[in-house]
């Protein structure tokens, strides 16, 4: 009889706990349109190199909220986030990639085949880290 009314509010929290992490769990911010939308614009590219994510993302980062210079001229270009209309992707694409950064003029890297930004990660938040990134990019 005792174990009964232990076993009973056991239930219930473990159901609520359950219950609390299904509905707390949030789908991913994965944008593979985004990058269907790169490989339409720069089509040789796609070809010819693998594209990944590291064309808007900072390359080597576990956070990939991290965007690197040409993917924050993206979302500037886009103006909004989670963009679904591909035409506007493309115009915000198109216009990002006439722009440039340390690393160069992104339409002419992107034409032989690398990413548009290398310049690694320019906003990290403390100075020994900036200066170590630039280490880092002088000795490739």
């Amino acid at each position: 009889m005792p174990t009964r009314f232990v076993f009973r509010p056991w239930c219930l929290v473990c159901s609520l706990v359950v219950v609390f992490l299904v509905a707390s769990e949030r789908p991913g911010d994965a944008r593979p349109n985004y990058k269907k939308c790169f490989d339409t614009v720069f089509k040789d590219i796609a070809k010819n190199s693998k594209t990944t994510c590291n064309v808007c993302h900072v390359a080597g980062s576990d956070d990939k909220k991290r965007l690197n210079h040409f993917g924050k001229v993206v979302a500037e270009e886009l103006g909004e986030k989670m963009v679904k209309d591909d035409a506007k992707i493309i115009a915000a694409i198109k216009a990002a990639a006439k722009r440039k950064c340390k690393s160069g003029e992104w339409q002419e890297r992107l034409a032989k085949g690398l990413p548009p930004c290398d310049c690694g990660d320019q906003d990290a938040g403390s100075y020994i880290a900036r200066q170590l990134a630039r280490e880092c990019h002088e000795n490739r």
